[in-house]
């Protein structure tokens, strides 16, 4: 599997400071194949939650879009200090139709600090396992990188907030108003422009490890073509996490 870090802002769906450090976690999906070869019997999903610049209670998960809660035989996770919040349990959620896996139900139960502010003592960061076995093998489609909907919950189960593109899960609350209903986590200036004001969006997969921008500088100028790519829908700058930035507002 190839790393990945996923990165948020949670104050959906308003714009708020737009640093998307408020929830940044890096993940890493081992498959164990079955007997024949042909599909996946188990995964192993390795995270850390690297940076919490929040003040809400924040929860963290991953919705498996083409896998369905009955086809998981069971969930382990190394994550023993699962508090109470918008997850009953660190288990598979029971009511999803399709399979979400809890990572934690506040950012507080893994870090001390925020580990978003340039000069402030960071806080340890611990690597954790969630294995998640199904009862019968799937199809290696099914669970592909771009098939994982990791997503957060600020405050409340219904406020999800997800990556472009990707859905709610059965408890979320889609947006009304100035989002487009059939993609609610991108925002439009103006409803109904598809050309210039649609390209913000309030989480990002980034491929590999990120250095996401420290407290309170927005991503749009830190990293110089990140605009660019977003408003290009993805067709300029590819690699825009990789190209000039400023390095005194990262983290």
């Amino acid at each position: 599997g190839r790393t990945y870090t996923y990165c948020f802002e949670d104050n959906w769906p308003w714009l708020g400071d737009y640093d998307m450090n408020d929830v940044v976690i890096v993940s890493r999906i081992d498959r164990m194949m079955s007997k024949d070869g042909g599909k996946v019997s188990a995964l192993t999903i390795n995270w850390e939650l690297r940076a919490a610049g929040t003040t809400y209670d924040i929860a963290g998960a991953v919705q498996m879009d083409k896998v369905q809660t009955s086809d998981v035989a069971g969930v382990v996770s190394s994550h023993e200090g699962f508090g109470s919040g918008a997850f009953a349990s660190r288990g598979l959620d029971a009511d999803s139709p399709c399979a979400v896996i809890p990572f934690f139900n506040r950012t507080e139960e893994l870090l001390s600090a925020s580990n978003t502010w340039k000069g402030q003592p960071a806080a340890a960061i611990r690597k954790h396992t969630t294995t998640v076995t199904f009862s019968q093998p799937v199809d290696i489609a099914s669970v592909l990188d771009s098939e994982m909907n990791f997503f957060i919950a600020p405050k409340q189960r219904t406020s999800e907030i997800h990556m472009p593109g990707y859905a709610p899960t059965a408890s979320g609350i889609i947006g009304k108003g100035s989002f487009l209903p059939s993609d609610p986590y991108k925002f439009f200036v103006t409803e109904g422009d598809q050309t210039k004001n649609n390209y913000m969006m309030w989480a990002l997969m980034i491929p590999g490890e990120f250095r996401y921008p420290a407290e309170t500088n927005d991503i749009r100028g830190v990293y110089e073509y990140f605009m660019a790519w977003a408003s290009s829908n993805g067709a300029e700058h590819a690699e825009w996490y990789l190209e000039s930035a400023d390095a005194g507002r990262i983290y």
